[in-house]
């Protein structure tokens, strides 16, 4: 168990990342305890913002860094929860129509 179990279950890359091995994203999530996305909704406020989540990933912290934004003067965020696991695999025609449809949306939202 432990450390060689997790990497283990990160170990379906499939080469999806570029120079990222099942055990480099092991050092990332296990030295992240000071990652605080919460901290940059300030910043995020000023840009239109899109999260998609998987409620089978980190739904909730999702939720919160979305509210978190949307609280800020000025916030164009929209989030959408799918339900699925954290890689979408089961509905990843669900998850690319909704970034394609926030990506019209602001080139029609241009002046």
């Amino acid at each position: 168990a432990g450390r060689a179990a997790f990497v283990a279950e990160l170990n379906d890359l499939g080469r999806a990342l570029q120079g990222a091995t099942a055990n480099s994203l092991a050092d990332e999530v296990i030295n992240s305890a000071g990652w605080d996305l919460l901290s940059t909704s300030l910043g995020l406020a000023s840009k239109p913002l899109l999260t998609v989540y998987a409620t089978e990933g980190l739904a909730a912290e999702n939720r919160a860094l979305s509210e978190a934004v949307r609280r800020q003067s000025g916030s164009r965020v929209q989030a959408i929860e799918i339900e699925s696991d954290h890689s979408f695999a089961d509905r990843r025609i669900a998850l690319a129509v909704s970034v394609v449809r926030w990506l019209q949306a602001l080139d029609t939202a241009k002046p």
